[in-house]
């Protein structure tokens, strides 16, 4: 009814909004922002030049695997698990593009990931701010107490682990 180029743009417009529907459900978790065209255009903003990488990374193994499949060989002539076969590996390759660029860009979508070196050196702060924490409460509990003598002592083992242990 509408005919068969204005089918063809239909086609070529939800191919290309397809990663960001899958980077969005993919953060999100809900279907319905995934189909949502609003939340996919923010999301492909957001993106910026990284969805053109994404695009591409996605294009490329399907246009590879139909090419084979359809053009260059018979399409019965193959095994079906082979045909399987690369269509699972061009949706893996797109998902994992998708992931990694999802995690590059991490900070600018507000994504919080469990593990990231942001976090890691947070974490190892955190544990060394206790670790003084507890070696000044330590000495101050020595010193207000009058063992200034054991104050003393606790700080100089102190600083002797830990020179020992940054040394080597």
């Amino acid at each position: 009814m509408i005919g068969t180029a204005t089918v063809a743009a239909l086609r070529v417009g939800a191919l290309m909004l397809l990663p960001a529907s899958v980077a969005v459900l993919g953060v999100s978790g809900r279907v319905f922002e995934a189909v949502n065209p609003v939340v996919l255009v923010k999301m492909i903003r957001r993106l910026g030049s990284s969805y053109l990488l994404i695009v591409a990374a996605t294009a490329a193994p399907v246009t590879l695997a139909w090419l084979i499949v359809v053009h260059v060989f018979d399409w019965m002539a193959l095994p079906l698990a082979l045909v399987l076969a690369l269509l699972m590996y061009a949706c893996l390759a797109a998902f994992s593009v998708i992931g990694g660029v999802l995690y590059d860009r991490r900070t600018g979508l507000g994504l919080e990931t469990w593990r990231s070196p942001e976090r890691e050196r947070a974490r190892a702060k955190s544990e060394i701010d206790q670790q003084h924490e507890r070696l000044i409460d330590e000495l101050y509990g020595h010193w207000r107490g009058g063992a200034r003598t054991e104050a003393l002592q606790a700080a100089h083992q102190w600083l002797a682990a830990h020179a020992i242990r940054h040394s080597t």
